[in-house]
């Protein structure tokens, strides 16, 4: 069918990178729920892999679907919405919902925890992208959305190999961090569009600048709790070192702040974040990897 073709050009051209984005969590939970290599399931791995895209691409076309209007009126979205591209509101809705079963159903092939843990991550989803009542239009409640949301996509990755426990929560929320951080600074792009069209986001309601320092303020949280996590042994001392990267985000930080938090600075800055912590991510792989082959990730 034509309009499949059309939702799936819609899903690679405006969301593939937010969607690979986003698998960073929940496999970077598988790895630090694995003792050694040998307890790999690669069959488990892979319907996981694709269950987690499945759940992710839901999530991001289903707030595509409910910002329909929105986005038509956004001179920087308009180009991009899903309907440029021949595919109807309705047809965007059941591929939406195809997404969203394929991947509970290969949740539900796992395990019950792994189906719970998606269903909770979809409703977040839900609850967050709503029209006409969701969370997006309420200050706070739509951080607190991403927040949980986050923290969950950590556990379902982390629960693939191991229980929950303190630490895996303790994991959950550097992610949870880095990821509102995230959302408070599209906030603050999105600003003029969101105000324009009566959508009471945090940017909108506090203004631009308290809620890009807030993002600034959760980032640099990020940073720090990582450094605290290292230090107090919850993950290798070696990652401590990661946090070197900090002042690189604050001058790109700087930068977008002041060139007057325009669409454009608050874009490039999103880019930039995205890059520290991709690399970020390498470098955590990198030493969770090492840990297990020197048979020291049971010890941690």
């Amino acid at each position: 069918m034509r309009w499949i073709v059309g939702c799936l050009a819609h899903m690679v051209r405006v969301r593939l990178m937010d969607i690979l984005f986003l698998q960073g969590a929940p496999v970077l939970g598988i790895l630090f729920a694995l003792s050694t290599f040998g307890e790999f399931d690669w069959l488990r791995l892979s319907l996981f892999l694709l269950g987690s895209t499945s759940l992710v691409a839901f999530i991001f076309l289903f707030n595509d679907w409910a910002d329909l209007r929105v986005d038509r009126n956004a001179p920087s979205k308009a180009e991009d919405v899903f309907t440029s591209r021949g595919v109807t509101q309705r047809q965007m809705l059941v591929f939406c919902i195809f997404l969203a079963s394929v991947s509970l159903m290969l949740m539900a092939l796992l395990s019950w925890l792994s189906l719970t843990l998606a269903a909770g991550i979809a409703l977040a989803g839900v609850l967050y992208s709503w029209p006409a009542g969701g969370a997006k239009g309420l200050p706070v409640a739509s951080s607190l959305t991403h927040l949980v949301g986050q923290c969950l996509q950590f556990l379902l990755g982390y629960t693939l190999q191991a229980a929950i426990d303190s630490r895996s929560l303790q994991l959950g929320v550097f992610f949870a961090l880095v990821f509102v951080g995230g959302h408070l600074n599209q906030e603050v792009r999105d600003h003029e569009t969101d105000r324009d069209s009566g959508v009471r986001t945090n940017a909108v309601t506090f203004g631009q600048r308290p809620v890009f320092f807030a993002s600034l303020l959760l980032f640099t949280a990020a940073f720090a709790y990582l450094g605290w996590l290292a230090m107090r042994g919850t993950v290798a001392r070696e990652m401590a070192f990661l946090i070197m990267l900090y002042p690189v985000y604050a001058i790109v930080c700087w930068r977008a702040y002041a060139s007057g938090l325009s669409f454009a600075s608050a874009t490039r800055l999103k880019l930039a974040y995205r890059l520290i912590f991709m690399a970020i991510g390498v470098g955590i792989v990198a030493i969770r990897i090492s840990e297990i082959v020197l048979d020291r990730g049971a010890a941690k």
